[in-house]
């Protein structure tokens, strides 16, 4: 995730929908998990709201937001906070936000203006399409060629160091 990308998120949906509970469905892998939802505990803190989260996971152990956000307490939740959200296709993006709109609660996603095509109520990415649209294919092309993005190997010889 970008430096200050959070930061920026939280600002904008804490001007946009003056949340009381935000629920953060954001599952980083590895030892990062703990921290970024510590983070955003303490950003929302600041910013005047609590931040709640929940977990789900599909018998592959891969993450499953639909389980995640059905083990969510939603009561009291005025927002959602969203990363990317990875394997689900456009109809099933479509069902997740209509299942937080019968909910009552405004969704934010940190992907931007896809999401909010599809029903997310406003999204953080401040890329153009086609930006992002390079920066994907490039990660992917990194991941054919070399097997692995640049950055999981620094960080993987800075956590050996």
């Amino acid at each position: 995730m970008k430096p200050r990308k959070v930061e920026a998120d939280f600002a904008y949906l804490a001007d946009l929908v003056k949340p009381d509970t935000v629920a953060a469905l954001f599952f980083p892998s590895g030892s990062e998990s703990g921290v970024t939802i510590e983070r955003m505990r303490l950003l929302g803190s600041k910013l005047g709201f609590a931040v709640v989260t929940a977990e789900g996971f599909d018998p592959e152990g891969a993450f499953a937001f639909f389980k995640a956000y059905r083990q969510l307490n939603r009561k009291g939740v005025d927002a959602l906070y969203l990363p990317p959200l990875w394997g689900l296709d456009p109809e099933k993006i479509r069902q997740f936000y209509a299942m937080a709109e019968r909910d009552s609660i405004a969704t934010f996603s940190s992907e931007g203006s896809f999401h909010v095509s599809h029903g997310a109520l406003a999204g953080g990415s401040g890329e153009s399409p086609l930006v992002e649209a390079h920066y994907q294919a490039w990660k992917r092309c990194e991941l054919l060629m070399v097997g692995f993005l640049p950055i999981c190997r620094m960080y993987s010889q800075t956590v050996a160091a």
